[in-house]
């Protein structure tokens, strides 16, 4: 079994190499698993959940039968703008559908915001800290 490390995957450079060159990559050395490290795919502050979903929405609208037709025939320019059209896509639309379609919030970080988590906890956190040497979480 051929299995493929991608080391890590560091913000938009990363993320744009790897839609570059991953199909290529898998293609051509008969990858059968990829693992990749993209904690840092968000520019150093972990992967967030958004861009996880964005980022698999992306890769579902390669045009797969299109990019074989290329490959097939060698126009290797044109297998690539298949990855370029479906990862340079605004997927923002097409992950809130689906969000809406699970029953969960369009705008997670908006309902968030909303619900008051994030003051409560943050009240809570400052209490118990008050006294502490650190201010760490």
């Amino acid at each position: 079994m051929n299995i493929l490390f991608i080391g890590d995957i560091f913000a938009s450079a990363g993320r744009r190499i790897v839609a570059d060159h991953l199909r290529d990559i898998v293609e051509t050395n008969r990858i059968e698993l990829a693992v990749a490290n993209a904690e840092n795919a968000a520019g150093g502050f972990g992967i967030t959940p958004a861009l996880a979903e964005e980022l698999f929405a992306r890769a579902a609208l390669v045009d797969r039968g299109r990019l074989a037709g290329f490959q097939d025939a060698c126009r290797l320019v044109e297998a690539e703008d298949c990855f370029r059209d479906a990862f340079w896509c605004d997927v923002r639309p097409l992950v809130q559908e689906w969000r809406v379609s699970k029953g969960l919030p369009p705008e997670p970080l908006a309902e968030l915001r909303a619900s008051g988590y994030v003051e409560r906890i943050r009240h809570q956190r400052a209490e118990r800290n008050e006294h502490s040497l650190t201010s760490y979480a």
